[in-house]
């Protein structure tokens, strides 16, 4: 809840707040920097976590001193465009997140399939090369009862270090799953 908190009261999402709200369009505040915009915004927005993990967002818009109808109603509808904005921005900035953590992934991912792949073949000619100056032409059944075991083992180790690393890069390395995943490793290496 608290990284939630911190995303929602960061520079990014008060950018994106701006964007949705057209705040900094207004005339009397048009002659400031973006950077004060900015923290303005942050300054209108109050989070408060609750015990049970739900995070309320308040926005604020002040008015005069003694205000009239109309200032009024501009400050509730500010007021809540800001409120709804940031909660849109927090999803935006959450969803690139993920995104950019799933193309990481995917890429590696690739990366090692593509290893993998290019070992496979190195071994299937390796294999080839034997058969052809040994004068082999089929390998016995226990022997390719072997060889298939060692290939299950190697996909099983390969799928077993993808999952690891993939891992590492959203988890720490002392995590439950990591450290499951790294036994699965060593005892299949």
């Amino acid at each position: 809840s608290q990284y939630y908190a911190d995303i929602l009261m960061s520079k990014s999402v008060a950018k994106k707040i701006d964007s949705i709200t057209g705040f900094s369009k207004n005339p009397k505040l048009k002659k400031l920097d973006k950077q004060v915009i900015y923290k303005v915004i942050q300054s209108m927005l109050d989070i408060e976590l609750k015990r049970s993990g739900i995070i309320e967002i308040t926005a604020s818009a002040k008015t005069g001193f003694v205000p009239n109808s109309d200032e009024k109603e501009y400050a509730r509808e500010l007021s809540a465009k800001v409120a709804n904005a940031a909660i849109a921005s927090l999803d935006l900035v959450l969803r690139h997140s993920n995104n950019s953590k799933s193309s990481k992934a995917k890429k590696y991912i690739d990366s090692k399939l593509d290893e993998y792949y290019t070992t496979l073949s190195e071994v299937e000619a390796k294999l080839e090369k034997f058969q052809m100056e040994n004068k082999v032409l089929a390998i016995e059944e226990q022997t390719q009862a072997v060889v298939n075991h060692a290939i299950q083992i190697g996909t099983e180790l390969a799928t077993a270090q993808i999952e690891l690393n993939v891992a590492k890069l959203d988890q720490s390395d002392s995590s439950p799953m990591v450290l499951a995943l790294q036994k699965k490793v060593d005892y299949l290496e």
